[in-house]
């Protein structure tokens, strides 16, 4: 598995800590929220099993969601891939589907970008 130092701010670290499974975060610009999802995203992607301990396979798929498809691309799109390039962790990317296929040491994870319409 990959391994990458990120820095976090107090907000994107007490975020990251939370132990909740759906996390809501209402906050304003500029606090690096869609930084942290991508992060999170592609620390979903590194890990080889679940929380209880079952392995992934390769058919496992991490999903960041936006309004609509464009806004989660023109906001996540290039960071998500070159957050993954800087990793070592990126493999390939779709632009018409909005997929990057990731390795975590194991198999390919797909982080897939789409709406909520």
């Amino acid at each position: 598995m990959a391994v990458a130092q990120v820095s976090l701010t107090k907000p994107q670290q007490a975020v990251h800590n939370s132990l909740a499974r759906f996390k809501l975060v209402a906050a304003g610009r500029r606090l690096g929220k869609t930084t942290l999802a991508v992060i999170e995203c592609l620390i979903e992607a590194c890990k080889t099993e679940n929380a209880y301990g079952d392995p992934l396979d390769g058919s496992s798929e991490v999903v960041y969601f936006g309004v609509d498809r464009e806004q989660a691309k023109r906001n996540a799109w290039k960071l998500l891939k070159d957050t993954a390039r800087s990793m070592g962790i990126f493999v390939d990317s779709h632009e018409n589907n909005c997929t990057v296929v990731v390795f975590n040491g194991v198999h390919h994870v797909t982080i897939r970008l789409m709406g909520m319409d």
